[in-house]
């Protein structure tokens, strides 16, 4: 798996008034999923990425006679959302917001996994 280093500069805080957010994003891809971690900015608005993570997981590898996922498609894709999981609450992530593409939504095992 493919890691970006969190920025290094000096340690990320939460004003209360929640001026600055950290927030990730995960695209679970036909062939890979694509994580990014990012420090939001609301009162400019802007924001940094400070981390990043890819893994090819192949969910596109179906089974050829019912359309399924492959359980060793889910395991790795499984496997990897807990790894970008774990980064993104080691960043402190207030939310991570993952979407699928066609390759999950159309497979009749889709909705299971």
């Amino acid at each position: 798996m493919n890691s970006a280093a969190p920025e290094s500069s000096s340690t990320i805080t939460t004003t209360p008034d929640k001026q600055e957010r950290i927030l990730a994003a995960i695209d679970i891809g036909t062939n890979s999923i694509h994580m990014v971690v990012g420090r939001i900015n609301a009162t400019l608005p802007a924001f940094t990425i400070i981390a990043k993570e890819k893994d090819t997981v192949r969910l596109g590898e179906r089974d050829p006679k019912t359309r399924d996922l492959t359980p060793e498609a889910i395991e790795r894709a499984i496997a990897t959302l807990r790894r970008c999981q774990k980064l993104a609450q080691s960043l402190k992530a207030e939310q991570i917001v993952a979407v699928a593409t066609s390759a999950v939504r159309e497979a009749p095992n889709g909705r299971a996994f």
